[in-house]
């Protein structure tokens, strides 16, 4: 099997077990109530598109949301390429009351998750000690999180909600669960590199890959962004 087609195959079981949790809580809660599968469907495969473009390349394309505030072309900064962050990741925050330390803060975040291994606990290290240092301090927030602490609070709460009683209660019901599924996935594939996020402009770059190296590089081409 290519490494194209593990990593496709692991993105669907990432999904699977997302959507399983996710359904658990509506089950429990009755905050899917009302829900179509494919909601989480389409607001999957949106982001997917989204996240996978490469943020260094000058052909590169940017695919927006449609929810996004506007359409206008983004312009680079520093050689990177901003995405704007999507509406429903903002609605789904908003809603859920979780991850305002991510997307509250006016500062800019750093935000990755890191397993035990050799490769991930150096990255860890030098990134933080990068971040820690005098000239990094001020100018952003480091937020990382451990695969299994970031897993406990991924799970967080959607709110609470009621069975809906109208068409209008149903479609916000479902709006609200389709936009906390791409909040959690949106974190989910920042995770897995490192996404720097500007909440003034409503903007994230991630990094293409988990290499400490590049990361430093990126952190200090974007200190003024």
């Amino acid at each position: 099997m290519s490494d194209k087609k593990k990593e496709k195959s692991k993105e669907v079981i990432s999904f699977i077990i997302c959507l399983i949790v996710l359904l658990c809580i509506g089950y429990f809660t009755g905050f899917l109530e009302g829900f179509a599968p494919s909601d989480f469907y389409n607001a999957y495969r949106k982001l997917t598109a989204n996240l996978d473009s490469k943020a260094n390349s000058s052909k590169d394309k940017i695919n927006l949301f449609e929810t996004n505030r506007d359409k206008k072309a983004v312009q680079k900064y520093g050689g990177y390429q901003p995405n704007i962050i999507p509406e429903a990741v903002i609605r789904g925050y908003k809603a859920s009351n979780i991850w305002t330390n991510i997307f509250a803060s006016s500062t800019k975040v750093v935000f990755y998750t890191y397993s035990n291994s050799e490769n991930d606990i150096k990255f860890n290290d030098t990134v933080f000690e990068y971040l820690t240092s005098r000239e990094m301090v001020d100018e952003y927030i480091l937020q990382a999180y451990t695969e299994k602490s970031f897993s406990n609070a991924a799970l967080g709460t959607p709110g609470p909600s009621k069975i809906c009683n109208s068409f209008e209660e149903c479609n916000a019901v479902r709006q609200k669960a389709s936009d906390y599924s791409l909040l959690s996935e949106f974190l989910k594939r920042c995770g897995q590199t490192m996404c720097v996020i500007n909440n003034d402009k409503r903007e994230y770059i991630r990094l293409r890959t988990k290499n400490s190296q590049d990361a430093t590089s990126m952190l200090q081409s974007l200190k003024g962004w």
